[in-house]
């Protein structure tokens, strides 16, 4: 249900500080047929004042404001909403303060003689809505200790505040920094995985191979001697022959075999030197294990790729990159392959320990020692 007529006597904030009349939200006084925005004597002084003020926000405000007071000369009211509720602008200078109030306010304030016209109003219609309208605080409490109803801009009407002259002093020199910086080398950093997708961050698992322990290289070494044992038979220790025939198309090769033994000084050189270093390397193999396979483990790639988006050329740029945690960096070497440079990472491999070492035994010496042949074929000798 609505009510009657809501009269505002409005502060000069509204003008400065606020939206335009016409994008405001007076929706909160839908219950009104109409809202009366009055502008009274004191805000059209200080309007007038402020009109003076420079080039800056307040000053072009208020500029526009006194225009679009002078525009409403010879009208009763200018039309700001057209329903729920119905708004009207009206400039109504003639409307003076309450003398009687004159020891309890500071007529000389802008403030307080509009709060004293407000009141002066409000006795005058005694049946009307009459309140003041503004956003600072002390109008408002002097208007609730006289008694004069108040009501607070809402702080969604407001512009942004104008930066000061520092600020856009400011704002200007890091304008000019970033254009001189944009005048020089920049490098853009971007980190890529392995299909060339650029990533914020990057999972991956990596399997950890810890070395053997004794105990263990101890165990191994045992089972390994279990099962390739040193030699202890060498074969006969004396030489021997015999005749071996050897049959071919066109006659028959006989062939003598030499059995010759092992010296002392081979078999000594297997026992003492050959066997003893074969398990040397294989121990060397087992502690070094681990290794080998963190060498031969798929590498966790991915790829940082530096590009300058400067208008200048990058010339002994020198990029540094920073890794926190368990990292391990390893060299890189070059090569050339094709024409172009390729970046390889040296693995460690660890050489195998070879084949357990073959017992020294007897040697077979072979020789020719005749030839029968067919008729066909002239003898031979």
């Amino acid at each position: 249900m609505t009510t009657s007529t809501r009269y505002y006597f409005v502060d000069t904030n509204l003008f400065i500080q606020c939206r335009p009349l016409t994008e405001l939200d007076w929706s909160q006084w839908q219950t009104f047929e109409e809202v009366r925005v009055i502008v009274s004597r004191p805000v059209l002084r200080e309007i007038d004042r402020l009109k003076t003020s420079g080039n800056d926000r307040v000053g072009r405000r208020a500029r526009a404001t006194s225009a679009m007071f002078r525009g409403m000369r010879g009208q009763t009211h200018k039309l700001v909403r057209p329903q729920s509720p119905r708004v009207v602008l009206s400039v109504e200078p003639q409307h003076v303060h309450d003398a009687g109030l004159a020891d309890g306010l500071n007529y000389e304030e802008r403030d307080d003689q509009l709060i004293g016209t407000a009141l002066g109003f409000a006795r005058s219609h005694p049946d009307a809505d009459v309140r003041l309208l503004t956003h600072d605080t002390t109008p408002l409490y002097t208007a609730q200790g006289l008694g004069l109803s108040a009501d607070v801009i809402p702080d969604d009407w407001l512009v942004p505040p104008e930066r000061t002259e520092t600020e856009k002093k400011v704002a200007a020199l890091e304008a000019e920094n970033a254009r001189l910086r944009a005048a020089e080398p920049s490098c853009s950093i971007c980190c890529l995985d392995q299909t060339g997708k650029t990533i914020d961050e990057y999972r991956a698992s990596y399997t950890w191979y810890e070395p053997l322990t004794d105990a263990e290289v101890d165990g191994l070494m045992q089972a390994l001697e279990a099962r390739f044992p040193p030699a202890t038979d060498f074969g006969s220790r004396e030489a021997a022959e015999r005749s071996v025939p050897r049959t071919f198309p066109n006659g028959i090769i006989s062939t003598k075999e030499v059995f010759i033994p092992a010296t002392d000084e081979e078999i000594g050189k297997y026992r003492d030197e050959a066997y003893p270093q074969w398990l040397e390397r294989c121990e060397e193999v087992l502690r070094e294990r681990h290794g080998t396979l963190l060498a031969e483990a798929p590498a966790l790639a991915f790829t940082f790729l530096a590009e300058n988006t400067g208008t200048r050329p990058a010339a002994d740029a020198l990029v540094t990159l920073e890794a926190r945690g368990r990292f391990r960096s390893r060299r890189r070497r070059l090569r050339m392959a094709t024409g172009k440079r390729q970046a390889t990472t040296a693995r460690r491999t660890t050489p195998g320990p070879g084949h357990c070492p073959d017992r020294p035994l007897r040697r077979v010496a072979a020789g020719r020692t005749g030839l029968a042949v067919n008729r066909a074929i002239p003898e031979v000798s």
